[in-house]
């Protein structure tokens, strides 16, 4: 599972086909298998299982929640002691044993209490008393018995307790109906107390709760985020997200991964509704992984504007991948330092060389630095990697105006 999400896999089917390859070897094919280096085997084994187990992973777990450090450890050392199905063992035990401890009845521990109620023009599914691993196999066959491109709204009002596996089968869904033309919405369970600011952390009804913390304070970026909000006029929503489906811009995640966003300022101007947010980034796999943090700007319901699809991006390495990818590289012979510093791809390239006029070439030559991606008529922008601050996003904004003075020009 581990090697298969390192290398981009999506859904439960890479597991099945992985599986499925390793039974074949080993039926059709155990003499090559016996001429594999036992040395190199045991350098797979190793590299697999530090990164299962890197220092990072342990700072990663507690700020899921301070019990999930707690079960982290427990089965890493019991297996250490022991074998690997005795540590899966006691740390499902032990994770049984914080339910009961933070209140879940066990009587719900182990039904789903999953109903549906098929309306005219959406599906309401309401969750039943506690939503943990011991019952969510049951509420993801509910919710794959239904179609993927429909609205569907998962109800928590009657929840007293969310657990983090609960909570990532939730999320994955939002993706999975998004890319499939649907939509999944989660409502009311954030007004359960969650046990860590992480968006995938276990919740709970009452505030009491052991893990819970007390208040959450804002970071040093959030109040100086807050102050640039309430000067401006912009809204600010410092909540951890992981439905992230406003950054799924392509090729922007052909090789990133957004993980989730935080630190919402929304706003609005004449041509548009906006946002910034930061977000955590993955980028590669295996050796070359690595995550990161950086500001996007989202613009969204552009007014009297018409945009085709296109990406600029700055030319890397990765542009290769791109073109495997089919996504060619638009370039303008009499702007040869433009077409040499970005790498600008679309569907439509008769459409986006009309859009690029001698204007909003020499615009972007003269601010450069701002990668953007346009879909269905909305604008992500990024810079380089790293969080923008007060003065980079007033920059923003100003370029953002620029360019859709220019763009309004050519649309009239």
């Amino acid at each position: 599972s581990s090697n298969n999400v390192n290398n981009g896999a999506k859904t439960r089917w890479s597991n099945f086909f992985h599986g499925m390859f390793l039974l074949l070897a080993l039926v059709f094919m155990p003499s090559f298998i016996n001429l594999i280096p036992k040395a190199a085997l045991a350098a797979m084994l190793m590299f697999t299982g530090f990164r299962l187990a890197a220092p990072k992973e342990f700072i990663s777990t507690f700020k899921v929640g301070p019990e999930q450090l707690l079960v982290f450890v427990a089965t890493i050392l019991v297996t250490l002691f022991t074998d690997l199905l005795l540590g899966i063992f006691v740390g499902v035990l032990l994770e049984l044993l914080i339910h009961i401890v933070m209140g879940a009845p066990a009587k719900s521990l182990f039904k789903s209490g999953t109903t549906i109620e098929d309306e005219k023009d959406k599906v309401k599914v309401h969750v039943g008393e506690v939503a943990a691993f011991t019952n969510v196999i049951d509420f993801q066959n509910k919710i794959d018995s239904l179609p993927h491109n429909k609205v569907v709204e998962v109800d928590f009002k009657n929840t007293v307790m969310i657990d983090h596996t609960f909570m990532e089968v939730v999320h994955h869904y939002e993706d999975d109906f998004a890319r499939q033309g649907g939509k999944f919405d989660a409502l009311n369970y954030e007004t359960l107390t969650p046990y860590s600011t992480h968006p995938m952390s276990a919740r709970k009804q009452v505030n009491d709760a052991i893990f819970a913390p007390s208040k959450l304070e804002l970071s040093s970026r959030q109040k100086f985020l807050t102050q640039f909000a309430e000067q401006n006029g912009f809204d600010f929503e410092h909540k951890k997200t992981k439905s992230i489906l406003k950054f799924r811009f392509t090729p922007f995640t052909l090789t990133r991964k957004a993980l989730y966003g935080e630190n919402l300022i929304l706003g609005s101007k004449p041509y548009g509704n906006f946002f910034f947010a930061d977000i955590l980034v993955k980028e590669g796999a295996l050796l070359t992984s690595s995550e990161y943090e950086m500001s996007v700007f989202h613009l969204f319901e552009i007014k009297n504007i018409e945009i085709p699809d296109f990406t600029l991006e700055k030319e890397g390495i990765f542009d290769k991948v791109k073109m495997f990818q089919g996504y060619k590289d638009i370039n303008f012979g009499n702007h040869p330092i433009f077409s040499s510093e970005y790498y600008l791809t679309g569907t439509n390239e008769s459409d986006i060389r009309d859009l690029f006029t001698e204007d909003l070439i020499q615009y972007l030559e003269q601010n450069r630095g701002y990668y953007l991606e346009v879909r269905n008529n909305s604008i992500m922008l990024h810079r380089q990697i790293g969080l923008m601050n007060n003065t980079e996003m007033a920059q923003t904004l100003s370029f953002v105006d620029g360019l859709m003075k220019i763009l309004g020009k050519k649309s009239n």
